[in-house]
């Protein structure tokens, strides 16, 4: 939302009904023709500079979800987008990749999203908590290293087998 923003060309417009509205049609026609459409980046993604480095985007509950959700949600609801990818930085001091908050709570409980949760490349910063939170893929590979940690998280009851579960589901589905 500032000029120099540097990703300003992915984004439709800053009304969030218009941008919502195109993305459901595009995502409609696209996955149409069989191809599975991910949009990016759930959410509060505004800002280039340092959103890899920590950066927390502050907000409220009521411009969280008039400005910044109402996209996704018309793309989830009118769309039915088949996935979405995660944002770098964190909304209200959790990375947008294990935030209960916007991926459980609202994605998948609230708006009923039935798709799979895929990072930014090199956005995953706790595994566990991401498949906690819902996310279900990790982008790029890890070579091993956080799935080993989700075997570990397992055994020791630290992550409810079910979870991961839940999501290998959701991976499945979207190979098949």
């Amino acid at each position: 939302r500032m000029p120099y923003g540097g990703r300003n060309f992915e984004y439709y417009s800053e009304d969030g009904f218009l941008s919502g509205a195109i993305c459901a049609a595009e995502v409609k026609g696209i996955q149409e023709k069989g191809v599975d459409v991910v949009i990016k980046h759930f959410a509060l993604n505004d800002q280039q500079t340092n959103r890899s480095d920590g950066l927390c985007t502050w907000s409220t509950e009521q411009a969280i979800r008039e400005i910044y959700l109402k996209p996704f949600e018309l793309a989830v609801k009118e769309g039915g987008v088949k996935a979405l990818m995660t944002c770098y930085n964190k909304v209200n001091g959790t990375y947008g990749s294990e935030n209960q908050h916007l991926l459980r709570d609202i994605l998948y409980n609230e708006w009923g999203f039935d798709g799979l949760v895929v990072t930014d490349w090199g956005a995953n910063n706790d595994r566990v908590e991401g498949i906690k939170a819902g996310l279900t893929l990790e982008m790029p590979s890890c070579n091993g290293i956080t799935d080993r940690q989700l075997v570990s998280a397992v055994q020791s009851g630290e992550l409810d087998e079910k979870l991961l579960d839940e999501q290998l589901d959701r991976l499945l589905d979207m190979v098949f």
